[in-house]
């Protein structure tokens, strides 16, 4: 298979605008909800397309795919390593503070052999990176605790414990 130039892409794993607005309000308004969510997607999108790498939207990639956070997760990032990406960087929809130069930056550290890990200041992650070893065992993947305040210290470990 040939093997996309560069070989890095960017995932944005991220709900439909609707959905977010409907899952995590931050006006009085499900319209303007979905506005904000709206926006915040196509910020982080500009931004990874101004990094120059290639970008994928989950919600567009895999519209019907079910499952806990980390099983869609682990699914929507082996999607793109199938279409032939050697490493993929996952970022979220909240994170406008994400520069196309942090994107060009892990992808440089990705190609190096790092897989980066940005850590939030309440324990979760705003961007992670994976290649096709760090999918092997897709349990361990799916087991990390998602969506909690460990998780940034239990992605370090389980990337420690890849290597």
């Amino acid at each position: 298979m040939h093997t996309p130039s560069g070989s890095v892409a960017v995932l944005l794993f991220s709900l439909s605008a609707i959905q977010e607005a409907r899952r995590k309000p931050m006006t009085g308004s499900v319209a303007r909800n979905e506005r904000v969510w709206r926006s915040l997607e196509q910020l982080a999108m500009g931004k990874v397309a101004a990094s120059g790498l290639p970008g994928f939207v989950y919600h567009e990639l895999a519209p019907n795919c079910s499952g806990t956070f980390g099983e869609q997760l682990y699914k929507a990032t082996k999607a793109v390593l199938d279409l032939g990406y050697e490493s993929v960087i996952c970022i979220g929809n909240d994170c406008p503070a994400l520069r196309p130069s942090d994107l060009r930056a892990a992808a440089r550290a990705v190609q190096s052999g790092i897989m980066p890990v940005g850590a939030d200041e309440r324990g979760g992650v705003y961007l992670a990176a994976f290649n096709r070893s760090l999918l092997t065992d897709e349990e361990a993947f799916i087991s990390l605790p998602w969506q909690t305040a460990s998780l940034a210290q239990a992605l370090l470990d389980h990337l420690r414990l890849q290597v």
